[in-house]
């Protein structure tokens, strides 16, 4: 089994992976990469690594102001942590962890999440119509400016680099404008305090821009100083300027979260069972709870940061009071759950609390049905919203817990055990809820046991983190890593085959071009071969007429030299015979060769090319040896007359001086007599019955020609050729050069895209052996 610590630094380094690609993406096809979709996708990716990707699960607790959520949570901790009273005292989202020792620390925003912060803000002041309002602002409150600012100003103020260097008269305008359009006076004094925040150096320092969000610790005085500067804040519906005394104030405007370390005793749990040192530790380094502002009191300021934990805790606690139903806030908060959780998630990671049931006066009939109608709404609206999947309800009385707890404890004060003993007086109430199921918890909230209902509550989180965090934390990473994955390929991977077809496509045109031109020239080349072939009848006719130019060569050359007589007799033989061959052989050239041998080369020059790169390319050795016959052929072709007629000529070898020479006592009669007797072998008559010797070349010119036929076969099935054959047959264009650069990049990014689903194959069942 895999430690789901472990795999959460995998997971977050899996992250890492795939920021990098979005980057890389983006490096290379800016124009394809949208701008809000990658800054939304990195922004969800951040979010995972930063929040999300952690080996603890989070149970969130929200519900309306002053519906006793603060001593909820206490009594569930079996101690004073989180800060209660009558008015809002939960100035951002508070993050509750267990340890052996007490501090706490604020995390601040990141400048990336100030400008998610500024939009609602944004939003209002730069709506349509803003213009009207501008305009009265610059009559009723500064009618003497110099310089007035419009709605194209104020539409440039979108983030901290605006909101820092904001002149203070823009900041009067905004604030002018929140305020006649919110009629909130809170709403106008955050973005006003949240500028001066970001314009105080040191409070501007805090926003990171990397992981290290965390304050050194502080103590929960801190906390409290906090929270007083918010309650105090002035509600005068005046602008306030800037003042240096405030800076504690400001500061609450930039803190994102806090996170709280809270002491645990070494034996036992959250439920307050003995357990072993070990299982306590197990289980409590595991559970964090959060405690969210209150949602009817929530403004822009906390917002973002309570919609972001709402959507990433692993369970919520959602609290109402007897007298109230859901309201319009609670509903919202159900809807952001189905859409942020998979319906089967939402049976064990959602839990209703209706509490305050000490206030119910069950004598009072108002009180009772007041009561009965909001576990009516609260059963309406949960079905409304997420349909009939099953929710556990709670009826509870926080502060009747307390209480309990107190009196164990020996320091409850009197007037708190006559409001236990009241509470107690309503166990024998008849009139209850009118839900069976609701009623038989009810009756078990005044026994020691469930002291309020929230052992109850205790035992079902315990339960939720024993039996069943486990696996939905498991099924939350893997299908948030499958919606990365999802989401390159809905948009990756269609730009990659859209770039992969049209480079197919170009590359089918040019190898279909290379393969057109090979076979042009081919088909160029058979149809000279034919011509070379059917001329071939055409020698029979020269060669009578051949014997006579040989004979007016030979005659015409003059091989009558000094000293000729001199040499030995079969040297002097030899030496005219040689002569006779060499003018034997230029007239065979000249007068039969020559013509033919210019067909056969034009028949076979424009398949040179191809000729010479299949004997390199090594497409296979039969093909090769094929094109390395015809160019042998080729090359033999114009030797194959010449060698038949050295051969009609050619005498056996003399060891004496022929008869016929005997009598040749002068060099003109001997040069004579040797060239009578060689045109004797060449007459006329000998030359015209020797059609024989043109068997030779046409034989050649038709092993060619079946040669050519069997590579125009092999050419006319192939659909790609290799590199040698495009570069030098298809000249590519600048398009072409440009989807070529286009393809060798999304190709190399699809491999790094094919890098990350096999990583995530080998992820996969290492989130599914994970445990805490």
């Amino acid at each position: 089994m895999s430690s789901l610590r472990d795999v959460c630094r995998d997971l977050i380094a899996y992250g890492e992976k795939t920021k990098q690609f979005w980057d890389d993406w983006r490096k290379e096809f800016a124009s394809e990469v949208n701008d809000s979709q990658y800054s939304e996708e990195i922004a969800r990716i951040e979010k995972f690594q930063t929040y999300d990707c952690r080996p603890t699960f989070r149970i969130g607790f929200i519900g309306e102001q002053s519906c006793g959520k603060s001593i909820f949570i206490n009594e569930l901790l079996q101690n004073e942590i989180v800060l209660s009273g009558a008015a809002e005292v939960t100035f951002v989202p508070t993050v509750i962890v267990f340890g052996k020792s007490e501090a706490a620390s604020f995390c601040y925003y990141t400048q990336k999440e100030i400008k998610e912060v500024v939009k609602p803000y944004y939003d209002y002041f730069t709506q349509a119509g803003i213009e009207r309002k501008i305009d009265e602002y610059y009559r009723s409150k500064a009618p003497h400016a110099t310089s007035k600012a419009t709605l194209d100003t104020l539409r440039r103020i979108q983030d901290v680099g605006s909101l820092k260097n904001m002149d203070s008269e823009i900041l009067k305008l905004i604030y002018f404008v929140l305020l006649e359009i919110t009629h909130d006076i809170k709403v106008a004094k955050d973005f006003v305090n949240l500028v001066y925040a970001i314009q105080t150096s040191g409070l501007f320092a805090r926003l990171s821009s990397n992981d290290e969000r965390f304050t050194t610790a502080i103590d929960f005085t801190t906390i409290i100083e906090r929270s007083r500067f918010l309650k105090s804040q002035d509600n005068s519906p005046e602008f306030t300027a800037y003042d240096r005394s405030k800076i504690p104030l400001y500061e609450i405007y930039l803190v994102h979260h806090i996170y709280q370390m809270v002491r645990t005793t070494d034996n036992t749990g959250i439920a307050g069972a003995k357990q072993s040192s070990a299982t306590v530790q197990k289980w409590n380094s595991a559970l964090e709870f959060v405690d969210l502002p209150g949602i009817d009191a929530i403004t822009i300021r906390v917002r973002h940061s309570s919609l972001f934990f709402l959507k990433e805790v692993d369970a919520l606690v959602l609290l109402t009071d007897t007298q109230r139903a859901l309201t319009l806030p609670a509903v919202e908060i159900l809807r952001v759950l189905k859409e942020n959780r998979h319906k089967a998630d939402l049976q064990d990671s959602l839990f209703i609390a209706i509490n305050k049931y000490d206030t119910i006066n069950a004598a009072q009939g108002g009180e009772l049905e007041s009561f009965q109608n909001t576990l009516d709404n609260v059963q309406r609206n949960i079905r409304n919203v997420i349909g009939n999947t099953k929710v556990d309800i709670f009826v509870t009385s926080a502060l009747m817990s307390k209480f309990f707890r107190k009196r164990q404890e020996n320091s409850l004060a009197p007037e708190d055990t006559a409001r236990l003993q009241a509470f107690l007086a309503m166990r024998g109430n008849p009139n209850l809820s009118g839900n069976s199921e609701v009623d038989a918890q009810i009756r078990t909230i005044f026994d020691a046991q469930n002291a309020g209902g929230i052992p109850m509550v205790r035992d079902r989180v315990e339960h939720y983190l024993q039996h069943t965090s486990l696996q939905l934390k498991r099924r939350y990473f893997a299908q948030t890593v499958q919606t990365f994955l999802q989401e390159l390929n809905e948009s990756f991977v269609p730009l990659y085959q859209s770039i992969v077809t049209k480079w197919q496509e170009k590359s089918n045109i040019g190898h279909t071009k290379v393969r057109e031109k090979l076979l042009d020239n081919l088909r160029l080349s058979l149809s000279h071969l034919e011509l070379a072939i059917t001329g071939m009848r055409d020698y029979v006719l020269p060669l009578k007429e051949f014997g006579r130019l040989l004979g007016d060569d030979i005659q015409k050359v003059r091989l009558a030299e000094a000293g000729l007589m001199d040499l030995p007799a079969l040297d002097r033989y030899r030496y005219v015979a040689q002569k006779l061959l060499e003018i034997l052989s230029s007239a065979v050239r000249r007068h039969l060769v020559a013509k033919h041998q210019e067909t056969l080369d034009q028949a076979l020059t424009p398949v040179r090319f191809l000729l010479e790169t299949l004997q390199q390319s090594g497409n296979s050795d039969t093909l090769s040896d094929t094109a390395a016959k015809v160019v042998f052929l080729w090359k033999l072709h114009a030797q194959l007359l010449p060698i038949r007629f050295y051969e009609l000529v050619a005498e056996k070898p003399l060891r004496d001086m022929p008869s016929y020479l005997h009598g040749c006592h002068d060099t003109e009669t001997f040069v004579a007599a040797v060239k009578q007797n060689f045109m004797t072998r060449l007459d006329a008559s000998a030359l015209g019955n020797c059609t024989r010797l043109w068997s030779y070349p046409l034989y050649c010119l038709q092993e060619i020609r079946e040669y050519l036929l069997t590579i125009k076969k092999w050419l006319e099935k192939q659909t790609h050729f290799g590199d040698v054959w495009l570069k030098a047959l298809y000249q590519d264009g600048a398009e072409d050069r440009l989807l070529q650069q286009r393809y060798e990049k999304v190709a190399s990014l699809h491999l790094k895209y094919q890098a990350l689903q096999k990583e995530w194959l080998e992820l996969s069942p290492k989130i599914e052996q994970a445990v805490y």
